[in-house]
């Protein structure tokens, strides 16, 4: 039996091999059958399956996805850029802006996470290579945020907490930071991001306010916020737990479960 981590659907296939062939006619680049797949499943239920023009609407919402994202890239000189190292640079200079204790939310999605206090925004705004660096370290999470079909299928979460730590200049920080990262979360990306969970005691709901004005109204339909970490806790698979210190091993673990992917998927 075929395992669906690595296997397409018969729809899925039929959506890939369409979208791979308009790339390659078109000129559109595209890292791997993976990441095809991946924005099929994004753009999936943008139109409902009833309507006859479904198949070619998805196709061409995909295609426009990643003509957007390689214009992005482009404009932020990440085309270049090894994701893993700039993850390194990053939780190097900023090591407390990661939060890697939960690894699923309740519902089985991936985690990534981060510290709100900790949020880098005086690292990404010293400088043009700072900022690529920031960008690149959040696409790699993200991206990690699903290393198989079946999680690209599910899609993951980000978890924001502030621990009890919170502080004026911290909300400051991170507001200043999402300035920014909206672009990570735009819908360019193959990314699923199903839930978002944000710890916001009430003292700095005003924070919260202020960066879901910032980013994109979908994303803002899907926070979840809770005025203390143990509220949130009870929406985390809190029994699977690993040291919260070192992100990079998270990283290189999911990796490798990611060129696992890469190396099974065929059309």
């Amino acid at each position: 039996m075929a395992n669906p981590r690595y296997t397409l659907t018969d729809s899925e296939r039929v959506a890939v091999i369409a979208l791979k062939e308009v790339c390659e006619t078109e000129g559109i680049a595209y890292s791997n059958l993976f990441e095809l797949a991946k924005y099929v499943l994004v753009v999936q239920s943008s139109f409902p399956d009833s309507d006859e023009k479904a198949p070619q609407k998805r196709l061409e919402k995909a295609k426009s996805l990643l003509r957007k994202r390689n214009s992005w890239l482009k404009a932020n000189d990440l085309e270049t850029v090894d994701p893993m190292a700039a993850l390194e640079d990053l939780y190097k200079a900023c090591p407390k802006f990661f939060y890697t204790k939960y690894t699923h939310d309740k519902d089985g999605r991936v985690v990534v996470g981060h510290d709100q206090v900790h949020a880098p925004a005086d690292y990404m705004y010293k400088s043009k290579e700072n900022m690529t660096t920031f960008l690149a370290a959040e696409q790699l999470r993200m991206n990690m945020g699903a290393v198989d079909l079946e999680e690209a299928r599910l899609g993951f979460c980000i978890v924001g907490i502030l621990d009890g730590k919170g502080s004026a200049s911290g909300a400051v920080r991170y507001i200043r930071m999402s300035t920014k990262s909206k672009e990570n979360v735009k819908g360019m990306h193959p990314h699923r991001i199903r839930k978002i969970y944000c710890e916001v005691p009430s003292l700095y709901m005003y924070a919260a306010r202020a960066c879901m004005a910032i980013l994109p109204k979908k994303i803002v339909e899907r926070i979840l916020l809770f005025s203390s970490l143990p509220a949130l806790e009870n929406h985390m698979q809190t029994k699977e737990t690993i040291p919260n210190t070192n992100v990079l091993e998270w990283a290189k673990a999911r990796q490798a479960k990611y060129l696992e992917t890469l190396e099974r998927l065929s059309l």
